[in-house]
């Protein structure tokens, strides 16, 4: 069976884990600093915070904002349902528009959060949701990122919030162990609490998991354009692309998707439907019309885009679509 999506690791990290039980420390230490370091550098920020997911990302950078005075918040409806979550979390409500055709925020507003959906680049909100844009920040703005399995960089499950601002930066390490600043300078954390916060911390684990991932993340990007531009040449007069290119799934858009899930299913490929826009969900069903993302949604299937198919896989996908049911 080929996969839609599968996380997959070498030697590698089995030997960076086992160095975690050789040593002296499980909880967060020197390891989730130096991937802090790391991943700040790759995506282009002056600082990193890991944290527990990329929904806890969210929360904390809404959290640091310093939004009081705004109680609406503007997010494009083709997207998770998570940004919307992390608003309820503080108090914020969500007001949910209309994307423009390659699923982002048409514009840029004070009031407005981007997800760059499917690793798509748009202007910016005061927060952006790069969680399938693992490779992006934009200059002084917060960026959340998510390292679930369904991701190209994994830790099984974790988050990061990436910004420029010191003090940002200081105040999030202090929402994540409960007020205190000793972990991030290597130190014995006090029984002493400065602030109000919680606990956000991530492991060893997770950290020299995610230090292998990322030395392979540039090469990954790589491997997904190869793929891409073999489902463009084998199927672009067949069915349509969307005119930006993604950097997490692909995606295509035919008649019935669902229709075509089931077909390929029966050659063991997995595909999937894309994001059900957020004015479609039963929490926040509303009655507009937001032609853009239910045209998205409608018509838009991801297909396998693990970037470790191989050319001859891609292309049997590609065979399959076209045999069995565009023809």
């Amino acid at each position: 069976m080929i996969p839609q999506m599968v996380p997959y690791w070498d030697n590698k990290e089995k030997e960076a884990m086992q160095d975690v039980l050789n040593g002296d420390f499980i909880n967060e230490h020197k390891r989730v600093r130096e991937f802090e370091k790391l991943f700040a550098k790759y995506v282009c920020s002056k600082y990193c915070v890991l944290v527990t997911s990329g929904s806890v990302a969210l929360y904390m950078a809404l959290l640091v904002h310093k939004i009081e005075s705004i109680d609406k918040m503007k997010i494009p409806s083709y997207q998770g349902i998570f940004v919307a979550h992390a608003l309820k979390q503080v108090n914020k409500i969500p007001v949910i528009i209309d994307t423009d055709e390659n699923g982002l925020l048409p514009y840029a507003e004070p009031d407005s959060i981007q997800v760059f959906s499917n690793g798509r680049l748009g202007s910016s909100g005061i927060i952006e949701d790069t969680s399938q844009a693992t490779f992006y920040h934009t200059k002084d703005r917060i960026s959340c990122y998510s390292f679930a399995p369904t991701k190209h960089l994994t830790m099984g499950q974790g988050g990061a919030i990436c910004c420029d601002d010191y003090s940002i930066f200081e105040e999030l390490t202090r929402i994540k162990d409960h007020g205190r600043t000793d972990r991030l300078h290597l130190k014995t954390p006090k029984d002493e609490f400065d602030s109000w916060g919680t606990n956000f911390k991530v492991t060893e684990f997770q950290a020299s998991f995610g230090l292998e991932q990322l030395k392979k993340l540039p090469k990954r990007y790589e491997r997904l354009h190869e793929i891409y531009k073999i489902y463009q040449d084998e199927l672009n007069s067949k069915v349509k692309f969307l005119e930006q290119e993604p950097k997490w799934f692909i995606d295509i858009y035919v008649e019935n998707p669902q229709e075509l899930i089931d077909h390929l299913k029966k050659h063991d490929i997995i595909a999937k439907r894309v994001h059900k826009p957020i004015h479609l969900q039963p929490e926040f069903s509303e009655q507009q019309s937001l032609p853009n993302s239910e045209y998205i949604y409608n018509h838009g299937v991801f297909l396998p885009s693990t970037t470790n198919l191989t050319d001859n896989q891609v292309v049997d996908i590609c065979r399959a679509i076209l045999n069995t049911y565009l023809d």
